[in-house]
């Protein structure tokens, strides 16, 4: 068992000039630990990534730093970001949200798409013409850079549009769930749609290398159900789900699916040529085939498994960037055989305590509610949320599940799930508690402030 001893310091504007020890690796917080959903990589140097919160990053030095853009005050997720050349391109999200730039992502004007719903998807084939979707079967049509959007279907409820592709300005696919209704062609620009239905499935996303050759990921299963409560909100359910890629070698009139073994939820897929192609998701999964797409493979990557990994662009038949949960980059530059992580995977906020159970399981709490969790020797980090902004001061655990913190105000937490989830109990004081131990599940002791 591994105890903690922790030492914080806080430089503002110094370099501290300590000598880096060849047995200890920096483990910099991150910019961001925000979930990112999709990126744009414009070549070797830059990329743009976006998320939650209204997140949106950006590299010029191949990742090794990243600059944040707001966004005026904005806080709704982003989900979806197309570039048509280096300086023009959208992102879409939340409550209709749509961001444009004309200079390359350094600046970004709100536009009005006249809908409330989340976007999920956005494509344009010019810097003119362009289509955005997303919840309640929304697909938004623009002809003038997005200064206007008009709606080209009738709205269902519960309904969820993905992905949208366009081969030009006639002709596209769209693909999600519908209620049986899995993808939505068009040959007239959107004033009509051909539905298909590809059975109980999700597809999340879908890619063509050309206007005939196309491939979708995502999800078959045998029960999805979608309910939407006035009160709880939209609930989905899945069961008996498994990892499914689709083809399609007629410009998506017809797919044919590849069922595979993993129950990972596809949520990206890229090819680079007819033969070579990803396709990433949910448990940190990176599947690869060099065959177009007859058999997969499994890669093995840095990312934790309970990260999930949401964008992924190819820049040549080597390099390619990842973006995942709690603001995780990661690039290959050998076809995936090697991940690098670039960013992400921790907290900006102070840090109080830390505590390992093994070499490979720990955990840290600071500032402000701050719970951390590692299962990989602390190379990534997992910020587990806790609604409190509460500082806590220190950390126990007395195996691998059952665990305790404390902090100001006399507060104390109580984990039985390896710091997945928290549960608050009463201490019966209101002071600062500074440390806690335990020697079982029954007994421990806590300290603080004033005795």
């Amino acid at each position: 068992m591994y105890k903690r001893i922790v030492f914080i310091f806080m430089f503002c504007g110094i370099t501290p000039a300590f000598t880096q020890s060849s047995d200890w690796i920096v483990q910099s917080p991150p910019l961001v630990i925000e979930n990112l959903r999709d990126l744009h990589v414009f070549n070797a140097s830059k990329a743009i990534a976006v998320g939650q919160k209204g997140v949106v990053i950006k590299t010029t030095d191949g990742g090794a730093s990243w600059e944040k853009i707001t966004l005026g005050s904005t806080n709704n997720s982003f989900h979806a970001i197309c570039f048509v050349d280096s300086l023009t391109g959208w992102i879409v999200g939340h409550y209709g949200k749509i961001f444009k730039t004309t200079d390359g992502g350094i600046s970004w004007q709100n536009q009005n798409s006249g809908v409330s719903v989340t976007l999920y998807g956005v494509h344009f084939v010019n810097d003119t013409t362009g289509w955005a979707v997303g919840f309640e079967r929304t697909i938004l049509k623009t002809q003038d850079g997005g200064n206007t959007w008009e709606p080209q279907f009738s709205t269902a409820p519960v309904s969820f549009l993905e992905d949208v592709h366009f081969f030009d300005e006639q002709n596209g696919i769209v693909a999600g769930w519908a209620r049986g209704k899995n993808v939505f062609i068009t040959h007239d620009g959107g004033t009509t749609w051909q539905q298909l239905d590809l059975g109980n499935c999700w597809i999340n996303k879908i890619h063509f290398s050309d206007n005939q050759n196309g491939w979708a990921a995502g999800i078959t299963a045998s029960v999805i159900s979608v309910t939407d409560d006035p009160f709880s909100g939209i609930s989905i359910h899945v069961q008996g789900q498994h990892s499914t890629i689709w083809q399609t070698t007629d410009g998506g009139q017809s797919w044919q699916a590849k069922v595979l073994s993993y129950n990972s939820w596809l949520k990206d897929i890229e090819f680079f040529s007819d033969q070579l192609g990803w396709a990433i998701g949910s448990f940190g999964t990176i599947l690869f085939t060099n065959n177009r797409g007859h058999t997969w493979s499994k890669q093995s990557s840095p990312c934790p498994q309970l990260y999930a990994l949401n964008g992924i662009k190819f820049l040549n038949a080597s390099t390619a960037w990842v973006v995942g949960d709690n603001g995780l980059v990661m690039a290959t530059t050998d076809q995936g055989h090697h991940w690098q992580v670039l960013q992400g995977g921790g907290t900006t906020s102070a840090l109080r305590d830390i505590y390992f159970y093994d070499s490979s399981t720990g955990w840290s709490v600071g500032v402000n509610g701050t719970i951390l969790c590692t299962y990989d020797g602390g190379t990534m980090w997992q910020e587990r949320s806790f609604p409190t902004y509460h500082n806590l001061r220190s950390i126990d655990f007395i195996n691998r599940m059952i665990g305790w913190c404390v902090g100001d105000y006399g507060f104390i937490l109580k984990t039985e799930t390896a710091g997945y989830n928290w549960t608050s109990l009463t201490s019966g004081t209101s002071e600062h508690l500074n440390a806690v131990d335990f020697v079982d599940e029954n007994q421990g002791w806590a300290v603080g402030d004033n005795g």
